[in-house]
């Protein structure tokens, strides 16, 4: 077997599964979360504690 066939042979991941283990692999802090919108991953940040407004 020649190198071009060993190279062509092997399985390179495509850009969804990429994106995936990288989505998986993510360790966000508490409240954050990420999803895959379109094949880009996007993080969102908790929505602000509005302590100024809350009534008790």
């Amino acid at each position: 077997m020649t190198i071009a066939a060993t190279r062509t042979a092997q399985h390179e991941p495509s850009h969804w599964e990429v994106v995936l283990r990288a989505w998986e692999e993510l360790d966000l802090p508490e409240g954050w979360r990420a999803e895959i919108i379109e094949g880009d991953i996007k993080i969102m940040t908790p929505p602000p504690s509005n302590t100024a407004t809350s009534w008790p």
